[in-house]
């Protein structure tokens, strides 16, 4: 036995050396996984969220290729924590389900320790992803529309 191995031996169980890396805990994986897939998410897909969240806040005056076009243009990740599983569900339907079921409104939520927040019942998506939600939908503007003039001529 060398004098680094009996040195490393005689530590005792929970000392550790100031510069070793401890594992992460899973939770810990979890939370910086959601930090790091905001980010990319945000970062990859900014400006069609903003046209999302202008489609939504429209969303009766708009026609309907542009509904249709909303639906499928920005897909969001949602962690299932009945079966274990993350889910992919369209932005749009997300939304506009927080809106109906809040008075119009997206409600606030706190993030847990994994950062993330329960957006509908087992469903859980990074808090940062919903907080760039939010801001993009409170900073989407109303169009006006121009009421429909029917000609009476006769």
């Amino acid at each position: 036995m060398t004098m680094e191995n009996k040195a490393k031996s005689s530590k005792k169980w929970g000392e550790s050396d100031e510069n070793e890396v401890l594992p992460k805990t899973k939770e810990q994986k979890i939370s910086e996984n959601n930090v790091l897939y905001a980010k990319w998410w945000v970062s990859t897909l900014g400006s069609k969220i903003d046209s999302v969240m202008t489609i939504v806040k429209n969303y009766d005056s708009n026609p309907y290729s542009k509904k249709y076009w909303a639906k499928f243009a920005v897909r969001i990740k949602l962690y299932n924590s009945l079966s274990g599983v993350m889910e992919e569900h369209s932005l749009l339907d997300l939304v506009l389900h927080l809106l109906k079921n809040n008075n119009n409104t997206l409600p606030s939520f706190e993030a847990d320790s994994k950062k993330q927040c329960n957006v509908v019942g087992t469903y859980y998506v990074s808090y940062d992803i919903y907080c760039h939600i939010v801001k993009s939908y409170e900073n989407a503007k109303v169009e006006d529309v121009a009421p429909v003039v029917e000609n009476s001529s006769s």
